[in-house]
Protein backbone atom coordinates (compact mmCIF):
# COMPACT_ATOMS: atom_id res chain seq x y z
CA UNK A 1 0.00 0.00 0.00
CA UNK A 2 1.35 3.46 -0.98
CA UNK A 3 1.04 6.59 1.25
CA UNK A 4 -1.44 8.24 -1.45
CA UNK A 5 -3.22 4.97 -0.78
CA UNK A 6 -3.09 4.87 2.90
CA UNK A 7 -4.29 8.17 3.10
CA UNK A 8 -7.69 7.57 0.86
CA UNK A 9 -8.19 4.71 2.11
CA UNK A 10 -10.94 3.46 5.04
CA UNK A 11 -10.00 2.10 8.26
CA UNK A 12 -11.19 -1.19 7.56
CA UNK A 13 -9.35 -1.05 4.36
CA UNK A 14 -5.78 -0.96 6.62
CA UNK A 15 -6.69 -3.71 8.85
CA UNK A 16 -7.80 -5.76 6.28
CA UNK A 17 -4.48 -5.39 4.49
CA UNK A 18 -2.50 -5.46 8.14
CA UNK A 19 -4.61 -9.18 8.87
CA UNK A 20 -3.99 -10.35 5.35
CA UNK A 21 0.00 -9.72 5.72
CA UNK A 22 -0.57 -12.09 8.91
CA UNK A 23 -2.24 -14.99 7.11
CA UNK A 24 0.66 -14.63 4.75
CA UNK A 25 3.06 -15.26 7.60
CA UNK A 26 0.97 -18.04 9.33
CA UNK A 27 0.66 -19.72 6.13
CA UNK A 28 4.13 -19.13 5.72
CA UNK A 29 4.58 -20.69 8.98
CA UNK A 30 3.02 -23.74 8.28
CA UNK A 31 4.37 -24.32 4.85
CA UNK A 32 7.97 -24.23 7.04
CA UNK A 33 6.43 -26.38 9.60
CA UNK A 34 5.49 -29.47 7.44
CA UNK A 35 9.20 -28.95 5.29
CA UNK A 36 10.60 -29.45 8.62
CA UNK A 37 8.74 -32.51 9.70
CA UNK A 38 8.78 -34.33 6.37
CA UNK A 39 12.98 -33.89 6.31
CA UNK A 40 13.15 -34.87 9.96
CA UNK A 41 10.61 -38.05 9.51
CA UNK A 42 12.95 -38.93 6.62
CA UNK A 43 15.64 -39.92 8.87
CA UNK A 44 13.86 -41.45 11.39
CA UNK A 45 11.91 -45.30 11.97
CA UNK A 46 8.46 -45.33 11.15
CA UNK A 47 7.47 -45.78 15.23
CA UNK A 48 9.37 -42.60 16.05
CA UNK A 49 7.66 -40.28 13.11
CA UNK A 50 6.98 -37.03 14.21
CA UNK A 51 3.60 -35.34 13.69
CA UNK A 52 3.55 -31.98 12.53
CA UNK A 53 1.87 -30.23 15.20
CA UNK A 54 4.94 -31.39 17.69
CA UNK A 55 7.34 -29.15 16.32
CA UNK A 56 5.21 -26.18 17.30
CA UNK A 57 1.46 -25.10 17.47
CA UNK A 58 -0.10 -21.91 16.05
CA UNK A 59 -3.17 -20.41 17.56
CA UNK A 60 -5.55 -21.93 14.58
CA UNK A 61 -4.29 -25.28 15.72
CA UNK A 62 -6.82 -24.94 18.69
CA UNK A 63 -10.24 -25.30 18.11
CA UNK A 64 -10.99 -23.57 21.46
CA UNK A 65 -11.73 -20.23 20.33
CA UNK A 66 -15.10 -19.05 20.19
CA UNK A 67 -16.55 -17.80 16.71
CA UNK A 68 -16.68 -14.16 16.00
CA UNK A 69 -20.22 -12.13 16.93
CA UNK A 70 -20.83 -11.16 13.09
CA UNK A 71 -23.43 -8.73 14.21
CA UNK A 72 -21.11 -7.08 17.23
CA UNK A 73 -18.35 -6.60 14.35
CA UNK A 74 -21.07 -5.39 11.44
CA UNK A 75 -21.95 -2.89 14.14
CA UNK A 76 -17.82 -2.01 14.95
CA UNK A 77 -17.65 -1.77 11.23
CA UNK A 78 -20.40 0.88 10.87
CA UNK A 79 -18.53 2.64 13.71
CA UNK A 80 -15.29 3.02 12.67
CA UNK A 81 -16.71 4.35 8.84
CA UNK A 82 -18.70 6.77 10.61
CA UNK A 83 -15.83 8.00 12.40
CA UNK A 84 -13.51 8.12 9.33
CA UNK A 85 -16.46 10.01 7.03
CA UNK A 86 -16.04 12.36 9.69
CA UNK A 87 -13.10 12.68 10.74
CA UNK A 88 -12.21 13.19 6.72
CA UNK A 89 -15.15 14.58 5.12
CA UNK A 90 -16.53 12.55 3.58
CA UNK A 91 -19.39 12.41 1.41
CA UNK A 92 -20.36 15.71 3.36
CA UNK A 93 -20.54 14.38 6.65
Amino acid sequence: MSVPDFWTCSLRDVVNVISGHEEEKIEALKWMRWQTAALINIHLSSRSKIKVTDLFKLDDDVPEKKPVDTELLKKINEKWDLEIAKKFNVNGQ
